[in-house]
């Protein structure tokens, strides 16, 4: 059987095609190393990631499209693609400019939600309506963003809106948001904070409102590789358990170190307190026999 010139080539290119984008899409994605998902965390990366690439596992529970070329979110963005695990999705450190309604409705039990530190300007009031489970929504250090639609989830608890450029900010913009408990709008220069916080503890006294970092505030997120998850615990209480979770020989390894140096500080502490000491018998030995020699001139 013979093939033709031109189908031949045809053939080729698609093929060279097909192989290409599976190249660049492993390229582009890794596994992302985390003890709370372990092997079910992918980071994607990079301007040449213009959609969300559709070879991934669908068992991913959290997917990073960090620094891509991505620039606006709709119901069509994970259409095909199924992440029935999906909880935790940042978009962030890119070109995304516009979420559209019903964006995520295909992530059903997406919790944590973070498309910070983006050119977001356009954010439809139905874009998180649909995900009964979702928790956490940032959107800090957005600077074009400066009107925020009146946003409606029966399930959000936390809104971060830090370092954005809101210019106005009232009840009727979360009142959509029955679950919220946490408002933040720390950095927002044209917003008026005693005022906004007078206006909010009447209208909902149950909801923390932070505009200013104070001591009675609480810090906003942050994004993993930056700071992994942000806790609210104490470093001493942060600390411990996340050495309890660490492998056990790099524990054994940190008490035998710190072993060495404690008694290395120890036997140096012993030699100069034996060198001190026997300095002391010396000079007294010297003043003894000048003493002596004294006496016996006489």
């Amino acid at each position: 059987m013979f093939i033709d010139n031109g189908k031949l080539t045809l053939l080729l290119v698609l093929v060279s095609l097909s192989a290409s984008g599976c190249t660049t899409t492993k390229s582009l994605c890794e596994p992302y190393p985390s003890l709370e998902f372990k092997n079910e965390g992918m980071q994607c990366s990079g301007m040449r990631v213009t959609q969300v690439p559709r070879l991934l596992k669908n068992s991913l529970q959290m997917l990073l499209l960090t620094g891509t070329a991505i620039s606006s979110l709709d119901n069509s963005t994970f259409r095909g693609l199924e992440f029935p695990q999906l909880t935790t999705l940042y978009v962030a450190q890119g070109n995304l400019s516009s979420v559209a309604a019903h964006a995520f409705c295909t992530l059903p039990v997406l919790t944590k939600l973070y498309l910070s530190s983006n050119r977001l300007d356009k954010l439809d009031d139905l874009s998180f309506t649909c995900n009964k489970f979702l928790k956490t929504v940032n959107l800090e250090d957005n600077p074009s963003l400066r009107h925020l639609p009146r946003l409606v989830s029966s399930s959000v608890e936390h809104l971060y809106l830090d370092n954005c450029n809101l210019a106005t900010m009232d009840i009727a913009t979360v009142e959509g948001m029955t679950a919220l408990k946490v408002l933040s709008l720390a950095g927002n220069r044209d917003l008026h904070c005693q005022s906004i916080k007078t206006q909010f503890k009447r209208a909902r006294p149950e909801l923390l409102v932070i505009c200013e970092y104070s001591a009675g505030d609480l810090p906003s997120l942050t994004l993993p590789g930056e700071e992994e998850w942000t806790s609210e615990k104490p470093c001493t209480e942060s600390y411990i358990p996340a050495i309890a979770s660490t492998d056990p020989h790099i524990v054994v390894n940190i008490i035998f170190t710190t072993f060495i140096i404690v008694s290395a500080i120890i036997t140096v502490l012993i030699i100069i307190k034996i060198f001190k000491s026997k300095r002391n018998h010396h000079i007294n030995q010297n003043s003894s026999n000048h003493k002596l020699s004294l006496k016996i001139n006489i």
